[in-house]
C-alpha cells in the first residue's frame, strides 16, 4: 500500500541527495533517501501545496516509493506517459528536471566548478544556469531530435530570464545541421580550387560553415513562404555550387530557383544551385 501522497511534501529525516530550484519568488527541493542497497526508498519534496506543480511532484513521488535505483527510467517513463497530457503546456518538467538534477548530484556527474570555469565565455549560452555549448551539443549527438524543451528539461537553459531562448534555438538548429550533414555523408565537403590554385571559401566561410549558413537561411526561408510541406536538404557542395534534394512537390525547380535568388539576395553572394533529380 502506497503512503498517503502528503508524506512524501516534507525533508526526509536521510538524505542522500537534493536539488533545489526558485520559481516566481518560491523555492521548489527535491530530497533523495536512498538506502545501501541502491533503492530509492522515497523522493521528498518541498512545494508550496497551492502551487500547480503539487500534484505531479506528489504523483512523482508515489511512483518512485521504494524503486530501485535501475528500474527509475522505466518508472518514469510510465509516469511521464500518464501525465504527458496535462504538462503538454508547459516549458519544462519542474519535478523530473529536480529528481534528474538530484540523481546527478548522487552519481557525481554535476559539471563541477573547476569544469565550468576552464570553458571560454564565448561558448556560454544560459547565463542563469550556467548552461555551454558543449553540454547542449551532447544532449543533440544522443537525441538528434531534441528540441528546446528537452534541453530545458535537461539543463535548465532558457526557463530563467528567458533572454537566451533565441541563442539555444540558433545552437539547437545548427547542431542538427552539422549532424545531418555528417550522417547523409555531405559532402564531398571539399571544396574547388579556383584559377590561382587558392580553395575558395564562400564569404571566407569553410565548406561546413557555408552549408550551415545555408541550411539556416532555408529553414527561415521555408517558414517565411510557408512551405512546410515540402522537404529540402542540402546534399554536397563543390565551392559556390551546392546541390538540393527537393521532396513533396511537382515545383521543385521553381522553388530552388526562387530560394537561391533569396540566398544571393541575403548574402550578396553568386552562387548555383543544382536540383538532384
Amino acid at each position: 500500500m502506497k503512503r498517503v501522497c502528503l508524506s512524501f511534501n516534507q525533508k526526509p529525516f536521510l538524505i542522500s541527495a537534493q536539488s533545489k530550484f526558485r520559481l516566481a519568488g518560491e523555492d521548489y527541493i527535491v530530497y533523495l533517501d536512498i538506502n545501501t542497497r541502491s533503492r530509492l526508498e522515497g523522493m521528498y519534496f518541498e512545494c508550496p501545496s497551492e502551487s500547480e506543480w503539487f500534484e505531479y511532484f506528489n504523483s512523482l513521488a508515489l511512483e518512485l516509493e521504494r524503486v530501485s535505483l535501475k528500474d527509475i527510467p522505466k518508472v518514469v517513463s510510465f509516469w511521464k506517459a500518464t501525465t504527458c497530457g496535462q504538462l503538454h503546456s508547459k516549458l519544462f518538467n519542474l519535478p523530473l528536471s529536480l529528481l534528474n538534477q538530484a540523481l546527478d548530484t548522487y552519481y557525481g556527474r554535476s559539471l563541477g566548478h573547476s569544469e565550468i570555469s576552464s570553458m571560454p565565455s564565448e561558448e556560454l549560452l544560459c547565463r542563469c544556469f550556467g548552461v555551454y555549448k558543449q553540454q547542449v551539443a551532447d544532449i543533440i549527438k544522443e537525441k538528434p531530435s531534441a528540441n528546446l524543451i528537452d534541453i530545458s528539461n535537461s539543463l535548465k537553459a532558457s526557463i530563467g530570464c528567458g533572454k537566451c531562448s533565441e541563442s539555444v534555438v540558433k545552437f539547437i538548429d545548427s547542431c542538427c545541421a552539422k549532424l545531418t550533414l555528417e550522417k547523409s555523408g555531405v559532402a564531398d565537403l571539399s571544396a574547388e580550387f579556383d584559377e590561382f590554385s587558392q580553395r575558395i571559401r564562400p564569404l571566407g566561410m569553410a565548406p561546413s560553415e557555408f552549408v550551415l549558413k545555408i541550411d539556416s537561411l532555408m529553414k527561415k526561408w521555408i517558414k517565411e513562404q510557408e512551405l512546410s510541406r515540402i522537404h529540402m536538404e542540402i546534399v554536397s557542395i563543390k565551392g559556390h555550387c551546392l546541390d538540393f534534394e527537393i521532396r513533396g512537390t511537382d515545383s521543385g525547380k521553381y522553388i530552388l530557383e526562387t530560394f537561391c535568388e533569396y540566398i544571393q539576395d541575403k548574402l550578396g553572394l553568386s552562387v548555383r544551385f543544382n536540383l538532384l533529380l
